[in-house]
């Protein structure tokens, strides 16, 4: 599957959603519908200032990519018999373009094209703000005008190759929903979608053109649409329907991912995993909580609290792994109210000159010794190192441990971002209850980098949208799930695992004894 991007754009930037931290190519890995598929990224140099390098020097770019054996030897995308193209906007064309004239390459291939808000006759944009094109020479702006020379010889082109290609060719065009300014409520009137922005950047009339089974894809934009933000996407959904039917189409078996209840990476890292990993990704719920805490963390450290069972601990992970983070983990479950201070830097201090040093001739911690090897850490190179403090004790008195915990994280903060940016160092953590913030001398400042956060208990709907999730995933087929499992004070993420994975493992017990221990269990 070689995904090509699309207009001024990149091959990371074009499918990646930040806001859930993930990219459409990382759902399509972990989907299991899909198999064991061979995923390619394919780029092409586009930009305001390209100038001359048109469509047909971005199908020989991308040609060549896929024609070329990588550094590690892996054989090229064109050396596979069956390939199919995820194509946005512009690389639609591109491909197009791609395809058609290299088609004695392509000729005993089976080749799949979605085309995803692919603008094939051109975009009403291109036209509106040509003026721009012209200031730039850009030349590909000017070929994305409706109706310009390139479209329409490639259409006749695309055409012939079709008809020449039919029995060993399967597309889908899906088309983006409006435009990427939307009042909610506000009627789509005739008169304001021919304001720049509330209009869809591709028309359907556009983006429609070559293949049946079209789709709209609800609530997306011109951008919005090949950013999906879960399994159940509108527009992940069209992709595993057309890769379905192209599968069907061609005779091809499916290889779905290994769900042999014995195989201990499905219940540890994969579709019932306890602690999240990277390869837990695709069977993860993306929550508000989640949302939160990427866009806190851009700009502060935060301290994260909730009941047990909330997922503060796999959230705070998922979070690490998305950002590629430099982390050490602290557990400070063993300090003790008595003298807390003084343990958390020297449990810090230690796990930290490990580290870098290894367990020999450890020093004696102190707090500037803390800061000078922390100073060490932050400066080695621009990623975000992170500390993640969990299973914090509560003290249960006024001056207990976590506010002992509160004050030495100012005073951290406080020397680190006066001797450094500190745009690259974060300390977060994780605990049951909500710590209090008398213990902090200047409050007004460490509240503008340090936040505390509610992880609240999952709902019954939470419940239910991850069942319908993991459920359908799993070696074991279900009419209906209890109700007792997916309703009640009790549920939680645990609980319906535990359930799983008894049913797993003990298919011939009863629904009762599965729901009675997976309780107890949780």
């Amino acid at each position: 599957m070689v995904f090509v991007h699309g207009f001024f754009s990149n091959s990371a930037a074009c499918w990646s959603n930040k806001e859930a931290t993930t990219s459409w190519p990382t759902l399509v890995a972990g989907d299991g519908r899909f198999g064991k598929i061979s995923i390619f990224l394919g780029g092409y140099f586009t930009d305001a200032n390209s100038e001359e390098y048109g469509v047909r020097e971005c199908a020989s770019q991308l040609f060549r990519a896929i024609d070329r054996t990588d550094e590690e030897g892996t054989p090229p995308p064109i050396s596979y018999k069956y390939i199919i193209f995820v194509c946005h906007s512009l690389g639609g064309i591109v491909t197009r373009y791609l395809l058609e004239n290299n088609r004695e390459v392509f000729h005993d291939k089976k080749i799949g094209l979605a085309l995803i808000a692919s603008p094939s006759w051109g975009s009403d944009y291109a036209d509106k703000y040509s003026f721009i094109s012209s200031l730039y020479k850009n030349k590909i702006a000017h070929e994305l005008r409706p109706g310009s020379d390139l479209l329409t010889d490639l259409d006749g082109r695309f055409k012939d190759f079709l008809e020449l290609k039919h029995a060993d060719f399967l597309g889908r065009e899906a088309i983006e929903h409006h435009g990427l300014l939307q009042i909610k409520w506000l009627p789509r009137f005739k008169l304001l979608s021919k304001i720049p922005g509330f209009a869809p950047i591709v028309l359907r009339q556009s983006a429609d053109r070559y293949f049946s089974k079209s789709r709209i894809i609800p609530q997306t934009n011109h951008s919005s649409i090949v950013k999906p933000d879960s399994l159940f996407h509108e527009s992940h959904t069209f992709l595993v329907d057309f890769h379905s039917d192209f599968r069907k189409k061609f005779g091809i078996a499916p290889s779905i991912i290994s769900k042999n209840s014995s195989d201990s990476t499905l219940l540890t890292r994969g579709i019932l995993f306890d602690i999240y990993s990277d390869e837990s990704e695709p069977y993860y719920l993306v929550r508000k909580v989640d949302r939160n805490l990427s866009s806190n963390f851009d700009v502060a450290s935060f301290w994260l609290h909730g009941p047990s069972g909330c997922g503060k601990t796999s959230i705070i992970k998922r979070l690490m792994s998305n950002r590629r983070a430099r982390i050490i983990e602290a557990c400070f479950s063993h300090c003790t109210e008595k003298d807390a201070r003084s343990q958390f830097i020297t449990e810090l201090f230690e796990t930290l000159y490990i580290r870098q040093h290894g367990i020999s001739c450890i020093p004696t911690a102190s707090f500037q010794g803390l800061i000078q090897i922390l100073l060490d850490e932050v400066n080695k190179e621009e990623s975000n190192f992170v500390i993640y403090i969990d299973e914090v004790p509560s003290g249960g008195s006024a001056n207990g441990i976590e506010n002992a915990l509160v004050s030495l994280i100012e005073d951290i903060l406080l020397h680190i971002k006066s001797r450094t940016n500190g745009n690259f160092f974060r300390i977060l953590v994780s605990s049951l209850s909500c710590p209090s913030l008398t213990s902090v001398r200047h409050p007004e400042k460490f509240g503008g980098y340090f936040y505390l956060i509610g992880c609240d208990a999952w709902s019954e709907q939470e419940i239910r949208d991850l069942a319908n999730l993991i459920v359908p995933l799993l070696p074991v087929e279900f009419d209906e799930l209890p109700i007792s499992i997916l309703n009640g004070d009790t549920i939680s993420p645990r609980s319906l695992k535990n359930f799983l994975k008894l049913k797993l493992s003990q298919p011939d017990w009863p629904e009762s004894k599965l729901i009675e221990t997976s309780r107890s269990a949780g």
